[in-house]
């Protein structure tokens, strides 16, 4: 008798590309390792309330930009502490989203397991379990955790998480250990899979010296990260012997800025709009600057780059920046200050990049699938 498939539900949302980047990976190695399972891909929050979403999404991006002490303090009075109390706004979210289109297209896939990279999508199915059979993972994108993932832990079977100091911190919030599983955070496998890249192809289409480390400025993903011009137009001026690849995203006014700031700068770099071969750009590179975002921030750790996390948002982004400063991964920059100690010591310590890679390289665990049949 021939055996039928499993069926693997992937969750995302829109909420910066983070997630959907995350669950490409997992989609991934599902569809590569897993030969009697069938993948399903989906944004339950767009599909059930698009206009909503997408609303939820700007209003996300106002407060992680220019409201950002109301976001801080958001994160710190209702995020991180009172893990276990279900507000009225949770719940409200949770029956809005749940929309017959949503329930009639999970009801007709009819899943085995339910995968979730993002906290929303999580606490839809986790608010109305009874209506599936499916396993429920929960899988965490940043180096920590705040109570939309701990509000419903009794409804989700598995968390996917990125260390065992966070599985630690989970437990003794009260989440049963053994539904905790350290797997890392998941990454599409071309930043796992060791490939040689030949950086002199690189710097001879760019025109970049050989012989002399490149820093890469990743600015926000798609859309751009305008902060970055002011740390961007300090590094050029550093009397620091460097090249430098500055990736502007899809911000036109961004990309034409950062285009000028370095030609009139003595140092030798490429100002790149939208690139979708970070993973290229990575395996050149040296040190890399960025808003730490969890997947950024572990594609760059995989690859055993040196991470400056810049400005890291209020919330999960400024988890990431303390676990890169914890581990010595790289260095965290709240601002010109900041940023003015780390060139200082880049100039002081010559063998500051080579100290952080070599600790990357001991210490960071890159993401290990678990057995989903289990």
């Amino acid at each position: 008798m021939k055996k039928d498939k499993k069926k693997v539900l992937v969750l995302y949302t829109n909420y910066g590309t983070g997630h959907y980047k995350a669950a490409l990976a997992i989609k991934e190695y599902i569809m590569n390792n897993y030969k009697d399972a069938d993948v399903f891909f989906m944004d339950p929050l767009t599909l059930g309330r698009p206009f909503v979403n997408k609303v939820f999404a700007n209003v996300g991006k106002i407060l992680a930009t220019r409201l950002r002490g109301l976001r801080k303090k958001i994160y710190k009075d209702k995020m991180y502490r009172n893990y276990f109390k279900i507000s009225w706004f949770y719940n409200f979210c949770i029956k809005l989203f749940f929309t017959k289109r949503v329930k009639e297209e999970i009801l007709k896939i009819d899943p085995d397991i339910i995968i979730s990279t993002q906290v929303g999508p999580t606490g839809v199915i986790a608010g109305h379990r009874k209506l599936f059979r499916a396993k429920l993972i929960s899988v965490l994108t940043d180096y920590g955790i705040h109570r939309m993932f701990t509000v419903a832990h009794e409804f989700v079977d598995t968390f996917w998480v990125p260390t065992e100091e966070l599985k630690k911190e989970m437990v003794d919030l009260g989440i049963n250990e053994k539904k905790i599983v350290v797997t890392g955070i998941p990454v599409e496998s071309k930043f796992i899979v060791n490939k040689k890249v030949d950086k002199k192809i690189y710097c001879e289409k760019w025109e970049l010296p050989i012989n002399r480390p490149i820093f890469l400025f990743v600015c926000g993903g798609g859309n751009g990260y305008d902060n970055a011009l002011k740390y961007f137009s300090k590094l050029v001026e550093l009397k620091y012997d460097f090249s430098y690849i500055f990736v502007a995203g899809k911000n036109k006014k961004l990309f034409k800025k950062a285009e000028f700031i370095g030609d009139a700068s003595s140092k030798f770099g490429v100002t790149l709009k939208f690139v979708d071969n970070m993973e290229d750009l990575l395996s050149i590179s040296d040190l890399v600057f960025g808003k730490p975002g969890g997947l950024m921030t572990s594609e760059a750790l995989t690859m055993k780059v040196p991470f400056v996390a810049l400005d890291p948002i209020p919330g999960q982004e400024t988890h990431n920046g303390k676990f890169i400063v914890d581990n010595n991964f790289g260095f965290l920059v709240n601002n010109k200050e900041d940023f003015a100690k780390f060139l200082d010591m880049l100039k002081k310590d010559k063998k500051l990049i080579t100290k952080w890679k070599k600790n990357i390289d001991a210490n960071f665990k890159t993401f290990k699938f678990p057995n989903i049949e289990k």
